[in-house]
Order: C-alpha cells, then sequence, then structure tokens
C-alpha cells in the first residue's frame, strides 16, 4: 500500500490510497463516534464510583535533581448508569468523603448530569454511605440535591433483581454484576443471592418459590420503605 497526492503519481501495480480519501474517512469516523457518545450521555440518569489505594510513582526534584519514590494514592473511576461504563477518573486529595465527592463533583459540574443526576451507587463502606461524613452525602449538599437516591453495590443490585423477577425480564448486565460473599449477618446480601440462583433455574423448586416470592413481597419492599423513611 501506497499514499498518493494525486493521479500523476499513480504507479500500475501497487494498491493506492489517496491521503485527502483517508482524511476525509477519519473526519466521517470521528462524528460518528462523537454522534454515538453524545446519545450514551442523554441516556445517563446515574453514576456508579469505586476506587482503591495504588503504589503510584512520583517524581520530586531537590537542587536541580530528579528523584523517584512511590507513594499510596487513591484512584476512582466513574462509570454511567444504565449500562455501566466508563465516564472518567479522578484521584482525590484523601480518601475522606468530603474529597471524593468533591473529585466526582468536579467531573459532574457543568454538564447534563448536574441537573438530572437521580441515583448514585457505591459500595457499602461507611465512608460513602455513611448519613454524615459520607461521600454520597456530600455529593447531595454539593448538588442542592437532598432526594438523591445512595444506593451501595448490593442495595442496587437487590433493587434490579426484586424488578427483572416481578417483570420476568432478566438484563443481560445484571448477570455481570457483582454480589458480596454470604454472610449470616448480612441478610441483604443472603436474599440477593437466593433471588439470583432461583432466576437461574428453568424448574425452581416449591420451597425456593415460597422463599423467593417472601423476599420480592414482602423483604425487599419493608426493606426500602425503611431506608426511604
Amino acid at each position: 500500500m501506497i499514499f498518493c497526492e494525486n493521479y500523476s503519481d499513480l504507479p500500475t501495480n501497487k494498491p493506492k490510497l489517496f491521503r485527502n480519501k483517508l482524511r476525509r474517512e477519519r473526519n466521517k469516523l470521528r462524528k460518528e463516534r462523537q454522534k454515538e457518545d453524545e446519545n450514551w450521555f442523554g441516556n445517563i440518569t446515574g453514576i456508579g464510583f469505586d476506587g482503591r489505594r495504588d503504589a503510584t510513582l512520583q517524581i520530586s526534584e531537590l537542587n536541580g535533581k530528579y528523584y523517584t519514590s512511590t507513594i499510596l494514592e487513591d484512584h476512582y473511576v466513574i462509570t454511567g448508569e444504565p449500562g455501566d461504563f466508563y465516564l472518567d477518573h479522578f484521584s482525590p486529595e484523601s480518601g475522606k468523603g468530603i474529597d471524593i465527592a468533591h473529585g466526582i463533583y468536579k467531573k459532574v459540574c457543568g454538564t447534563e448530569l448536574e441537573n438530572r443526576l437521580s441515583l448514585v451507587k457505591a459500595d457499602g463502606t461507611n465512608v460513602n454511605t455513611g448519613h454524615r461524613n459520607g461521600s454520597i452525602r456530600y455529593l447531595e449538599m454539593f448538588l442542592g440535591n437532598e432526594t438523591l437516591d445512595s444506593l451501595s453495590t448490593d442495595q442496587y443490585y437487590a433493587y434490579r433483581i426484586c424488578c427483572s423477577i416481578i417483570t420476568g425480564d432478566v438484563d443481560d448486565d445484571l448477570a455481570l454484576l457483582e454480589v458480596g460473599p454470604i454472610n449470616h449477618s448480612r441478610w441483604l446480601t443472603l436474599a440477593c443471592r437466593i433471588l439470583r440462583y432461583y432466576a437461574s433455574l428453568v424448574k425452581p423448586s416449591k420451597n425456593l418459590k415460597m422463599i423467593a416470592e417472601f423476599i420480592v413481597t414482602v423483604y425487599f419492599p419493608s426493606w426500602f420503605h425503611i431506608k426511604v423513611n
């Protein structure tokens, strides 16, 4: 394959690719991708975020010389909902709830999400879901939205799996969501796993049907009612 500027440069025995044609195709593809991104963004009504502390290489200067060192730094990823696809990432100043919320707010501020954000999902740790100093609570304050749904990952899964069993329509991305390990002190996780097992069977047993019906019609409605109020 060779590039040609004009027809006079055309050899007779080589495949040809004109630079202008290549440039037009690139611009066309770029516009198509931008349009797809805009459509994705228009469907976003919620976000999810998660982070971890990684060893990060740092370069510092002293007396005109550069030195490298390794520090522990928090890295967070923001995803869009529905779809659970990548939106952005950031490094908060610290692992405190207010700094995490501030990092998210800087990414959301000035976008359409600032006014229509209706759901935030995160791990159910106190730094995220704490009712006073949790990052979701601070994000509500930054956005001026006191009714923002603050669901942990397990709570979000509970809501989704209940809706799927009631409607009989299980979304493909629901199978990709992880459920916490079984723990007798965490009934929410145990109920989620029971419903996941129930949904995976073609012919569930009579006892399993009774348990699943109790979870969907009694346990989870009561749990969410208590959380809202």
